[in-house]
């Protein structure tokens, strides 16, 4: 009745040994996804998590917004192959999150993020926050990160 536009969004999870993804909430597709991997739910060879990323992303690419936290030290980012996730990121042109939260909290591994800053076609920053404070101080972390390091000016 007031012309917004709603839309259903999904974190995906990686969540078999064919590299499905949780395609569905209560039998609504979403709108868009982001799509993740994470140990509580992708319980399977962790150095598979980058093939399994790779194909979800060439099944699924027009529905997803962007590929989250792969340079996380938590989950599977530390089993990553950030070269191969940014090209395949790239091919289909979807982003992949930069996490300022994560950074924040000493999370990150800092050799794939600058990995992923250069390389990367597109980047989503996220605070990932669950308050107003975490949204505040990780944007400010990431900015300051992203500057000290001649990302931004």
């Amino acid at each position: 009745h007031n012309n917004v536009n709603v839309l259903f969004g999904v974190e995906w999870d990686l969540i078999n040994e064919q590299w499905d993804v949780c395609f569905d909430i209560q039998w609504m597709e979403p709108d868009f996804c982001i799509l993740s991997a994470h140990n509580r739910i992708y319980q399977w060879d962790p150095n598979t998590v980058t093939d399994a990323t790779i194909v979800a992303i060439k099944r699924y690419y027009e529905k997803i917004k962007f590929i989250a936290h792969p340079c996380n030290n938590n989950d599977f980012g530390r089993y990553y192959d950030i070269e191969r996730l940014v090209a395949a990121a790239n091919e289909f042109n979807i982003p992949i999150e930069f996490n300022g939260k994560n950074l924040m909290r000493g999370k990150t591994n800092i050799e794939k993020l600058h990995v992923l800053l250069k390389s990367a076609n597109q980047i989503y920053l996220n605070s990932d926050a669950h308050t107003l404070y975490e949204l505040q101080e990780s944007r400010k972390f990431a900015i300051n990160f992203l500057k000290e390091n001649w990302y931004l000016n």
